[in-house]
């Protein structure tokens, strides 16, 4: 797996014992999303399974009175292609994809 990386982007990937790549990044940046493309050498997957964890601000948080307002919610910016990941990130996000 190789990442053209950007100074605001974290990656951590890992394969399943099925051949399934797991792969979590984040986006640091406060107020710029990024467009990210993540090699995925030697996976013919066609498919994944996405979700986002992302906020109103850098600082927002869950509390007892406000329980959602950070929650993860079903991501569909993540393309596979061609035997690459193509991931539109928002700002101040965390992404995760599994392929299948």
């Amino acid at each position: 797996m190789a990442v053209r990386f950007h100074a605001a982007i974290s990656v951590s990937a890992s394969r399943a014992e099925d051949g399934r790549v797991h792969v979590m990044m984040t986006n640091l940046s406060a107020d710029r999303p990024v467009d990210v493309e993540v090699a995925l050498h030697g996976l013919d997957h066609s498919s994944c399974d996405a979700s986002v964890l992302t906020g109103s601000a850098m600082n927002a948080h869950n509390t007892f009175e406000d329980p959602d307002q950070v929650k993860p919610e079903v991501f569909d910016g993540v393309r596979l292609v061609f035997g690459s990941a193509q991931v539109s990130m928002p700002a101040r996000s965390v992404v995760a994809f599994t392929t299948k």
